[in-house]
């Protein structure tokens, strides 16, 4: 068990092996141990490009296992604000959302990662998914 913070948490290696096997999908799952409840943590990062069946095989197993998902999922859709822009993983996540009991707690106005090119060039992008089971 590790501590950051005062708060243990422990790697989930079955579920981040199992998220991994998904095509596209990079993650690691933690479970953050508490006296009331441990809940489960994936960060995602989803590759962009044709992996629509992976976003819908990514939230069917966040669902069914009550995985809270934080990460880049290269989607736009309603549900993050980009209507007029939408691509095909941003349209099942909009799916997903009018289906299931998963909530969108807020989105970060600020970048969330910053990458400096190897031309200096910098690069920054805003988590664009934070999704939870109510």
């Amino acid at each position: 068990m590790l501590y950051r913070k005062g708060i243990p948490w422990q790697a989930h290696s079955t579920f981040s092996r199992s998220l991994f096997d998904i095509p596209g999908i990079e993650a690691a799952v933690i479970q953050i141990e508490g006296e009331k409840s441990s809940p489960l943590v994936a960060s995602v990062y989803a590759h962009a490009g044709p992996f629509k069946d992976s976003i819908q095989r990514l939230l069917h197993f966040a669902e069914t296992h009550g995985i809270i998902l934080a990460g880049d999922f290269n989607a736009k859709g309603l549900f993050n604000g980009q209507a007029d822009v939408t691509n095909p993983a941003g349209r099942e996540v909009d799916v997903f959302f009018q289906r299931s009991s998963f909530t969108i707690p807020s989105f970060p106005e600020k970048p969330t990662f910053i990458r400096i090119l190897a031309s200096g060039d910098v690069q920054a992008s805003i988590l664009d998914g934070f999704f939870a089971p109510s």
